[in-house]
């Protein structure tokens, strides 16, 4: 959403377009035989329930981008470091290691103001045992995009994900969408809102979260987009804030 809203710079590839920030993606692809890599140089999220302290940090959130035509890329992402934290009166508990490995196809097309990408994925389980499930799993995301010109412009990712069962065997769903609206100005600078919401049919325990966000990001060049941004929970679900900052260039 923010680098559909972002102006262009008078060069042949325009400005760089990126993921990050915020929950939805962008329904955009790297040009043919070029690279693009996306950093969250730090992800911390804090949630307290009950007289526990939940607080998740991710730090070197990493998305590597391949393009291999005009519509079409190849992607790859991993947590390179994870940590949970519980804390209460009477408990303390840390798990860290490294994420599981997120592969992805976009296909990405647009018509006018309008662009639209499906962007499947499979997750393989790489991550250590106290990070991740150890299972494979896989979804949909369909993010798209609409300028409503002068700077503006509405998103919309919509995903469904098929999730293994936490007891016994089988997958269930999981679904979300995130709606956002951003706006650009001339000197590269985006700033965005969104809504997101998560339905988990899990059989053991069904749940529904929810969010809002605040996000910022700024062209420092063509090729190279800082960012950073504030998620807030609306129900005890969610954690109660997330704040995050990242780096994306092409190459």
């Amino acid at each position: 959403l923010l680098a559909l809203a972002a102006p262009a710079w008078g060069q042949d590839l325009g400005p760089i377009c990126a993921d990050r920030p915020g929950k939805g993606n962008a329904p955009c692809t790297v040009a043919p035989g070029h690279i693009q890599i996306e950093l969250g140089l730090d992800d911390l999220s804090i949630q307290h329930r009950s007289g526990i302290t939940t607080s998740i940090n991710d730090v070197g959130g990493m998305l590597a981008k391949f393009g291999l035509t005009d519509w079409l890329d190849v992607e790859a992402g991993i947590n390179l470091y994870q940590s949970e934290r519980e804390h209460g009166a009477t408990l303390t508990r840390t798990q860290t290691g490294i994420g599981d490995l997120f592969l992805h196809l976009k296909y990405g097309a647009s018509s006018g103001r309008f662009a639209l990408a499906f962007d499947p994925y499979l997750k393989l389980p790489v991550a250590s045992g106290a990070v991740g499930n150890g299972k494979l799993e896989g979804g949909l995301a369909m993010p798209m995009a609409y300028d409503l010109g002068s700077g503006w412009s509405l998103g919309d990712t919509l995903e469904a994900d098929a999730l293994a069962n936490t007891r016994g065997g089988g997958m269930y769903a999981n679904v979300s969408e995130v709606l956002g609206v951003g706006k650009s100005f001339t000197n590269g600078l985006t700033v965005g809102a969104e809504l997101w919401t998560d339905e988990n049919f899990d059989p053991s325990g069904t749940s529904s979260q929810y969010s809002a966000g605040l996000e910022l990001a700024d062209l420092l060049n063509n090729d190279i987009q800082i960012d950073c941004g504030l998620t807030f929970g609306l129900d005890r679900q969610s954690p109660d804030l997330e704040i995050y900052a990242g780096i994306a260039e092409r190459f």
